[in-house]
């Protein structure tokens, strides 16, 4: 597996004191064992947008930031424009400032920025999201090729599991407890659950897991 870029590509004699700082909390990072989406996302987060923001701002070290420079990277996210001149989701706007966050903390803790400082978070306005109906999931099943791809379907469907979270199950994620069935999940953070099934859905999975892999497959997932 090639390892990751540095965040920098200025020597580390030539960082400047908010830059070192960002290399810092990011060892950090690595070093509490997290997925590689949590490192990616604060990489993306500060290595492409706020230690260039910073660096337009005039801003080089940590003890430079006070809360009039945090209120103004929020003014440029909110007046900043994405793909079709459309301004940023607020959504969008939020996950960089929860990254920003969680940077500028670690700098209050590490004592290279005053306590006080806060980042302005946004109101990201709730939606009621459209789910598929019943009949619609039952009429995406009936048209998949194959077991393997209705089972897909149907977990999806009725479990509301993730796609990264179906794709690891194997054998040992289909539980029994009496009567009741259940699928072991792994999600954010590596945090285990168990998510109910119906009895069909989990006497189907079980003969999948089974029977319904090729021979030569050299992995315990029951979606190859």
């Amino acid at each position: 597996m090639p390892q990751k870029k540095a965040l920098s590509v200025v020597p580390t004699a030539r960082l400047t004191g908010l830059e070192r700082a960002v290399d810092d909390f990011m060892a950090g990072v690595r070093a509490k064992g997290g997925s590689a989406r949590t490192e990616d996302y604060y990489l993306a987060v500060l290595g492409r947008v706020f230690l260039p923001w910073c660096q337009g701002a005039g801003i080089t070290e940590p003890g430079q930031l006070d809360q009039r420079a945090l209120n103004a990277f929020n003014g440029e996210l909110l007046g900043r424009t994405g793909a079709g001149g459309r301004p940023l989701a607020k959504a969008s706007i939020a996950s960089y400032l929860r990254g920003v966050r969680r940077f500028l903390l670690w700098t209050q803790e590490a004592g290279l920025t005053p306590a006080r400082l806060r980042v302005q978070m946004v109101q990201v306005p709730r939606k009621v999201l459209d789910t598929l109906s019943r009949q619609e999931i039952t009429t995406m099943e009936a048209a998949a090729d194959g077991e393997r791809d209705r089972l897909i379907i149907r977990v999806l469907g009725d479990c509301g599991v993730r796609l990264g979270e179906l794709l690891t199950l194997e054998a040992s994620s289909l539980v029994e407890e009496g009567r009741d069935r259940y699928l072991k999940v792994k999600g954010k953070g590596s945090r285990e659950r168990l998510v109910p099934v119906k009895p069909s859905l989990y006497a189907r999975l079980k003969r999948s897991s089974e029977q319904g892999r090729p021979a030569e497959c050299h992995t315990t997932r029951i979606f190859i």
